[in-house]
């Protein structure tokens, strides 16, 4: 009889070559095509806007997608760099035309972003308060991103109205290399100073309302990066990789190096077994499968995929959310490359939803036929057609994410190796999927 630790080896190649062999009998799925009558359902509901109510930035970061790494095509936003109130009156005002009466019982979302949004505090405090006051029946959910530098001034009003905070911060100091402020110096003492003080001053507040978002790079990893965030805070950040959109061309090996992480990843969030969540064995299962960007919430979706309600490529319809730029132009979130426009808030002539819906169509074709159709990744994708390319551009959209069947196969032997080490991670496995 084989030594126990063979036994476990053996039953991960089988389990291995069992999520392969689903994979590839899954089909790619999901909504293919659009039409206008889909839009405006969207748009009757839409109750999630972001205003980037400034693209003025007090940092300087090497990887920023306004940077050198990316093309200028990322770079060619509005003449605006500041936002004002009347474009987001204006924003309001256009969309309230379409929502219905659903749409009152409904939460509004509003978010701010940059830039540095806390550059333009007193513009965040004049949407609030007309929000507020013409919007009194929905109850509001508000939320920003920040670099935390700017967080000592604010704090007040952000804690007085509930926001939801994400600070972007990478880790410790040498994992914040490349969060520089615009003369060349370190950024980590002053912003982790605030972030002190509110979780000694504010103490519920800092537990309940701040979260905080890391990106991977060449100087960090996840494992140092939860340490980090884990003893400092007690919190577990949000992690991502550089964006793989619209990479300049003369920059792609310099891209190559400093995202080079050794493993693919996404947002660690999974829906697993609280029980086995907690557990040693399944916090670093949970680890790989994030560190892996594979998009399952649970152990049994994981070896036996399900498509349903599955949208093709992971990509939003339009108007499920709008982000706001400074001049009124509307993108489809905030994560959206700048080619991606629907029309502009302070030209509501130029949003022509016929015209969206046939771009939008066309694009994800061109994504489907030149990307997703040579991708071992394809069925369980959540790369966005909005991140990956332009819908305005008649370039050939090339997705930097799309796998073949060997780096497939790596990355779930990975998961088989890491859990062949313990044994008793195989029962518990199988326990799951005999739920």
């Amino acid at each position: 009889m084989l030594p126990i630790r063979y036994q476990v080896e053996y039953k991960m190649e089988i389990i291995s070559h069992l999520i392969i062999k689903e994979l590839n009998k899954r089909e790619l799925n999901g909504v293919l095509r659009i039409t206008p009558m889909d839009v405006y359902k969207k748009m009757a509901l839409l109750n999630n806007i972001i205003f980037k109510v400034t693209e003025e930035c007090n940092l300087d970061c090497y990887y920023c997608v306004y940077g050198s790494l990316y093309k200028e095509q990322l770079k060619k936003e509005g003449k605006e760099k500041t936002m004002t109130i009347d474009t987001a009156i204006k924003t309001f005002n256009f969309f309230r035309k379409y929502w219905n009466q659903a749409f009152y019982k409904r939460p509004l979302n509003i978010g701010f972003y940059g830039g540095e949004p806390l550059l333009n505090l007193d513009l965040i405090k004049d949407i609030v308060q007309y929000v507020r006051s013409t919007f009194p029946y929905n109850k509001l959910d508000l939320k920003i991103t920040t670099n935390g530098l700017l967080l000592d001034r604010s704090i007040d009003y952000l804690v007085e109205n509930d926001f939801k905070i994400m600070v972007s911060l990478d880790g410790n100091e040498n994992h914040n290399a490349y969060r520089l402020t615009r003369d060349g110096k370190s950024s980590f003492e002053k912003i982790a100073r605030n972030l002190d003080t509110i979780c000694l001053t504010y103490p519920d507040f800092f537990q309940r309302n701040i979260v905080f978002h890391s990106v991977l790079h060449n100087k960090n990893s996840i494992s140092e990066i939860q340490d980090f965030f884990r003893n400092r805070y007690n919190k577990a950040p949000v992690l991502s990789r550089l964006s793989v959109a619209e990479v300049n061309d003369t920059r792609i090996e310099e891209f190559k190096m400093i995202s080079d992480t050794g493993v693919e990843v996404n947002s660690p969030r999974l829906e697993i077994d609280n029980e086995f969540v907690r557990s040693h064995q399944g916090t670093q299962i949970l680890q790989i499968l994030s560190m892996l960007s594979m998009r399952f919430h649970s152990f049994s979706e994981l070896l036996y995929p399900s498509n349903i309600d599955k949208l093709v490529t992971g990509s939003c319809l339009p108007f499920e959310k709008i982000f706001v730029l400074a001049d009124g132009t509307l993108l489809p979130c905030e994560r959206a490359n700048c080619g991606n426009s629907f029309g502009n808030i302070n030209h509501d002539g130029s949003i022509d939803i016929n015209r969206i819906v046939k771009r939008y169509n066309s694009f994800k074709m061109k994504v489907m036929t030149h990307n997703c159709a040579k991708c071992s990744s394809r069925t369980f994708c959540k790369e966005c057609i909005f991140r990956i390319g332009s819908i305005n551009s008649k370039d050939i959209p090339v997705c930097r994410s799309r796998t073949n069947l060997q780096q497939l196969t790596k990355w779930i032997d990975s998961i088989s190796d890491f859990i062949s080490e313990d044994p008793t991670v195989i029962n518990k496995l199988t326990r799951l999927l005999m739920e």
